[in-house]
């Protein structure tokens, strides 16, 4: 394995359209718990790992001990197993699955969607999972819940002294950090992005470099979030290298209205692209790892709503 030194604001889940992502993978991103007790509990992405072909991030704080994950196209959790070198399943969002997350032997099964669920100062829509715990007395989780393009929100484990509840109390995911209470309780928007494919082949000499995706907007708080345009462009995407070049803007080759606007933005966003890098410069795209950056174009916004994604492209097919 290998570190892949570099910065990513965001990686959303690789995968394609408006699958939601209930947890977001990417470095830096963080959620601290705290129990009835007053006990605090941290979860931390680290950096971008190489195992087995594929890129993983190293996770802290959700398993008993650090693993490597990753994102599969259904938006499962996945560890690296070393020993066999494969794929366990982690954590899934859907449908019935045997955990990797507790101490103890859990079976997983996902329940519905909540219709919402209060955390960190806002009401969120949420996914719950019950577990069936065997191999273990008076230990193991027994349920989660789990926020749209935010990750864990709660965790209920068992313990000799009964049910012990963490709950999110402070999320720092992509540029955006929440907190319990909001302060002046605006709205805030959490951007994820993700990949149709997060590994890609050269294209043959001559053709163009295809790269599609979606960028998504998911909107809590307060009120509407209020944002400015200069244009008709509503978000950008770049295709970074991992020396923090710029190598193709979507908007590159694009034109949009010169009208400004304003607009009241809740719920949830999407935007599909395709960023098509021409043949000159996909020539010259080694076999290696990139980054995706994506974001809404509002004015002053650039810093806060962006996300990103890590891109593999390989050998031509």
């Amino acid at each position: 394995m290998r570190s892949i030194f570099w910065t990513l604001m965001w990686a959303g889940a690789a995968t394609l359209g408006a699958m939601e992502d209930y947890f977001p993978i990417s470095p830096g991103n963080e959620w601290v718990y705290r129990n009835q007790r007053g006990a605090d509990w941290k979860i931390r992405v680290g950096e971008p790992v190489e195992a087995g072909g594929r890129v993983y991030h190293t996770l802290e704080g959700y398993a008993p001990s650090p693993v490597l994950v990753r994102k599969n196209d259904a938006g499962d959790l996945l560890r690296w197993d070393e020993a066999s070198g494969t794929d366990v399943v982690l954590t899934r969002f859907e449908g019935k699955f045997a955990s990797g997350a507790g101490f103890c032997k859990e079976e997983g099964e996902v329940q519905a969607d909540t219709d919402r669920f209060p955390a960190v100062g806002r009401s969120l829509r949420a996914l719950s999972i019950r577990y069936r715990i065997s191999g273990c007395a008076d230990a193991g989780i027994e349920s989660e819940l789990y926020g749209a393009n935010l990750g864990l929100l709660r965790r209920v484990t068992q313990s000799i002294i009964g049910p012990v509840t963490f709950d999110l109390v402070r999320a720092r995911v992509g540029s955006i950090t929440l907190n319990e209470t909001p302060g002046n309780g605006s709205a805030a928007g959490v951007v994820s992005v993700q990949l149709a494919r997060p590994e890609v082949p050269r294209p043959p000499v001559g053709q163009p470099l295809r790269v599609a995706g979606t960028i998504s907007v998911d909107v809590s708080g307060a009120g509407p979030l209020e944002l400015g345009f200069a244009s008709g462009q509503r978000f950008n995407v770049v295709l970074v290298s991992r020396e923090g070049e710029h190598l193709w803007t979507w908007s590159a080759d694009k034109l949009f209205v010169a009208m400004a606007a304003r607009e009241s933005w809740t719920g949830r966003r999407d935007f599909d692209w395709e960023l098509l890098v021409p043949a000159d410069v996909a020539a010259r795209l080694g076999e290696q790892m990139y980054r995706v950056e994506a974001w809404i174009t509002a004015t002053g916004q650039r810093s806060a709503l962006c996300s990103a994604a890590p891109l593999r492209i390989g050998a031509v097919n």
